[in-house]
């Protein structure tokens, strides 16, 4: 019986009991939905019924204590084993005040770090790039501090529906390239909500194309059998971990590397939810795998067992020799109590869950980020201390006390952030370096990572991804799960709409569900100027982020914030989004100091009494805003400058100050205006502070609503200007 011989009694009774236990949980959950008069559940159940062996046959071949599980909705089995507790289980479906996620989110939707597993969203396989980040920061920080055990492995789970989703390959691509200790079971029910799988893929075979990516693949004909699934999946697990260890010798030699994937042919023996009533499943399935019950077939299985001193004598057939009559190593009573105490905890359980309390809505429900904010500005001048080189003359002598924009945000991060610090981790396509000719050559696109790639931990601490921008920001979502502080680099801000449902739908989501603060920061190039066209430019999901709670968004104009803010980001507990200006790589130069600048609060750039105008990023104020002021002074016109700096959270208290000194305010983005952060600032700033205005509405000032033209000349006509700029300024200042 291979790897489950090897278990003790106490062990197979243990899998006897999360095998219970899960079917009672969802017996008790179902019976709750369809047959009570009076059901307790708000949200949408999905039941594990038919397939607990998938669950609780790999995830038993794992350690809870130093594993971590990326769950299903299929996985209840697993989450019993890594520790969810059967009132955990019920108030998470009754949306409970006192339940794992508070009631802000629902049925399977767990998250607990403490206890190794990942979050679970709606949106299938959305915590895989997760799994597959806190592998590759397992391995290393392994690497970094080496230990006497094995090596920590990651275990995920999804069903043959999800496995057809782009996110699945790219993430098993990304564990292979970097040989990661990780696996993926796919509990195959052969249905997806309701499309059967002949409609969802040629190949009946999923686990067939772990060979396209050098990786092992499995296929169990009976994922219902427990014994089975768990001998493969500890087989399979014990051999990651070893080659996980090995990736120059398996690279060198082009060897399989260290995941795999274990495909379970199982039944799902409900619909897909539990609300459901389309009876979509075949009913001669349904008696066929009715048949082959998981408990059913390890029940037998168990009663089956001889003791081992029966097992030797009948193996030794010593002529002569006769085998005592002992007991079965497992007798029927010890599985009939177990299954009665499981039952009576999932009804316990529910009776405790049922009358505790709903949730409130009151002001925590508006707390987004972990920790106090404080955005509130002391109006303490910052003058802006850069300029823009083709405009303004700079004396040689006092250009020797200056940077430029991209030296600050390279210094910054190769002598401060990373040196010295093993845990900071910089990453992304074509951050790293390759050795060419005997010499060390890369360092992104934009060169700002080069002086990394020959430090003591070089490929290490700074390296290339594939090209797989979901991977890049998962593997940061997870790297910062296990302690380290993960800076990726998304290459050009366009591309992240690849990665969207990891970066507004899963990663902001944490922190206000179940309380996860990590600190995850992804650089993001971007912005006109460079004549690189929509696909390199355009800055359209500004707005996205912006209208995204939990998300921190920070955007320097000049070398000295680039500096500052990235010292900030750092120490930060909150998810980052970098913005770094292309336009101002080299074209922004500035003085730059040691001090960290706090993420929040605006910088009050210039004391005005006429017309405030509110801006953001480099171009914006260098190319646009500033040349206006410059015009505007000479007529008289005395303008306070307020540079945002950071979009969230948002520095609003400094805002409604200068909007009831000056009234007058102008907004200027690069985004369009259309819908963006500008319109929704200015709807703030009118709502709180409008009865002080002189005129009747705020000023925005965007680009032109159509993507973003690649001609030089028609790019000056589609970004802010100096003369959009004055054109609204006077507009706003002919009231009086």
């Amino acid at each position: 019986m291979g790897y489950f011989a090897r278990l003790t009694k106490e062990k197979k009774l243990e899998m006897w009991r999360e095998m219970c236990l899960a079917r009672f949980l969802d017996l008790k959950i179902r019976y709750d939905i369809k047959e009570s008069g009076d059901a307790k559940i708000p949200t949408v159940a999905l039941l594990s019924l038919g397939e607990e062996a998938v669950s609780v046959g790999s995830a038993f071949a794992c350690d809870p204590k130093r594993d971590w599980l990326v769950p299903g909705h299929r996985a209840k089995g697993a989450l019993i084993h890594f520790g969810v507790t059967p009132l955990e289980d019920i108030l998470n479906h009754l949306c409970k005040a006192d339940s794992p996620m508070r009631g802000r989110d629902g049925n399977m939707h767990y998250a607990f770090p403490e206890k190794h597993i990942v979050k679970f969203i709606s949106h299938m396989i959305a915590n895989w790039p997760t799994g597959a980040g806190i592998a590759e920061g397992l391995k290393y920080l392994y690497e970094q501090t080496p230990k006497t055990d094995e090596i920590e492995f990651v275990l995920c789970f999804c069903g043959d529906g999800a496995s057809r989703q782009g996110t699945f390959h790219e993430v098993i691509n990304f564990t292979a390239a970097r040989n990661l200790p990780i696996g993926f079971v796919i509990d195959n029910n052969g249905i997806a909500t309701d499309t059967p799988i002949e409609e969802q893929m040629a190949a009946m075979r999923i686990s067939d194309c772990a060979y396209g990516y050098n990786i092992a693949g499995e296929y169990i004909a009976n994922g219902n059998d427990v014994v089975t699934v768990y001998n493969h999946a500890a087989r399979l697990i014990e051999r990651a971990r070893e080659l996980s260890r090995h990736t120059d010798f398996l690279q060198k030699n082009n060897l399989p590397r260290a995941p795999f994937i274990l495909e379970c042919r199982t039944f799902r023996m409900a619909e897909h939810n539990e609300t459901r009533k389309a009876n979509c499943v075949d009913i001669f399935d349904f008696i066929e795998w009715g048949a082959l019950d998981p408990l059913r077939i390890f029940r037998e299985t168990l009663l089956g067992l001889r003791k081992e001193s029966d097992i030797r004598a009948i193996s030794d057939r010593e002529p002569g020799r006769m085998f005592s009559c002992e007991p079965l190593e497992i007798m029927p009573e010890e599985l009939e109590k177990i299954a009665k105490e499981t039952k009576a905890e999932a009804e316990e359980a529910y009776e405790k869950a049922k009358i505790m309390p709903d949730p409130e809505a009151d002001e925590s429900l508006r707390k987004i980020f972990p920790g106090e904010i404080i955005v509130k500005n002391p109006r303490k001048i910052e003058p802006f201390d850069a300029v823009y080189i083709l405009r303004t003359k700079v004396a040689p002598a006092e250009r020797k006390d200056m940077v430029a924009y991209g030296v600050a945000l390279r210094n910054v991060i190769t002598k401060e952030v990373v040196s010295g610090n093993y845990t900071t981790r910089i990453f992304g396509e074509d951050v790293g370096g390759r050795l060419v000719e005997g010499e060390m050559r890369g360092g992104g696109v934009y060169n700002i990572t080069h002086d990394l790639i020959e430090n003591p931990i070089g490929p290490k601490q700074c390296f290339n991804t594939p090209l797989s921008e979901i991977a890049i920001v998962g593997a940061a979502i997870g790297q910062a799960l296990v302690g380290l502080i993960p800076i990726a680099e998304i290459q050009y801000l366009p591309f992240a709409s690849v990665a969207l449902s990891q970066l507004i739908d899963f990663l902001p989501t944490l922190f206000w569900t179940a309380g996860i603060a990590i600190n995850p920061i992804f650089r993001l190039p971007c912005g006109g100027g460079k004549s690189a066209g929509e696909f390199h430019s355009s800055m359209r999901l500004e707005a996205t982020f912006f209208h995204t709670p939990g998300l921190k968004m920070v955007h320097p104009s000049t070398p000295k914030d680039v500096m500052g803010l990235m010292r900030s980001a750092v120490g930060d507990n909150s998810p980052i989004l970098f913005f770094e200006s292309l336009w101002a790589l080299s074209s922004v130069i500035g003085k730059v100091d040691q001090e960290a600048i706090p993420i929040g609060p605006a910088a009050l750039r210039e004391e005005g009494k006429d017309l405030t105008i509110i801006a953001w990023g480099a171009r914006t104020w260098f190319e646009a805003v500033l040349p206006a002021v410059e015009v505007l002074a000479k007529d008289g016109i005395s303008c306070e400058l307020i540079d945002l700096r950071t979009l969230r959270p948002l520095d609003l208290d400094l805002l409604l100050q200068s909007a009831k000194k000056t009234h007058r305010v102008l907004v200027a983005h690069e985004d369009i205006k259309d819908g963006g952060a500008g319109e929704s600032i200015a709807q703030k700033i009118q709502e709180e502070a409008g009865e002080h205005l002189l005129s009747p509405y705020v000023a925005v000032i965007g680009s032109e609503f159509c993507p973003l033209p690649q001609h030089p000349k028609l790019e000056r006509w589609f970004l802010p200007s100096e003369e959009k700029v004055l054109r609204e300024a006077r507009k706003l200042l002919a009231y009086r």
